[in-house]
């Protein structure tokens, strides 16, 4: 303690705001943990766009595991320029899928259905794009 009350009460006030955010944030992870459990394997397509310019298009996601509360998903997309994206591994948060209005739940025959119906259609990109090349 110093000569200056006030200093003092602002480190103690300063000491018990830390302790509550860390209490907080363990109070957050104790109840996503079983929310993150509930959604591995999960899959879920969302309305994706770049405004309203331009035709919205489906981004599918699967929710493969996670590591805490965090959940390790791979996604895929084709925008409305189709650009084609795959990704695998990417990592988000529970609340993140947690809007039914954003992300919308679908089987994983509806994923992989529309994932291997992109691949598809990727091949016979290529297939028609490497015609004549030697």
């Amino acid at each position: 303690m110093s000569n200056d009350p006030l200093k003092d009460l602002e480190e103690i006030s300063e000491k018990y705001r830390q302790a509550y955010g860390e209490t907080q944030h363990k109070i957050r992870i104790l109840k996503d943990i079983p929310k993150a459990i509930s959604l591995v394997g999960k899959c879920f397509k969302y309305r994706n766009s770049f405004g309203s310019s331009q035709p919205p298009w489906w981004f599918y996601i699967r929710i493969t595991g996670r590591d805490g509360i965090s959940l390790l998903f791979n996604c895929f997309q084709e925008d409305a320029n189709d650009h084609v994206e795959f990704e695998y591994g990417k990592s988000g948060y529970v609340e993140q899928f947690s809007h039914p209005s954003n992300y919308l739940p679908i089987t994983a025959k509806e994923y992989f259905t529309a994932e291997k119906k992109l691949l598809n259609k990727m091949m016979r990109r290529h297939k028609r794009n490497s015609k004549g090349i030697k």
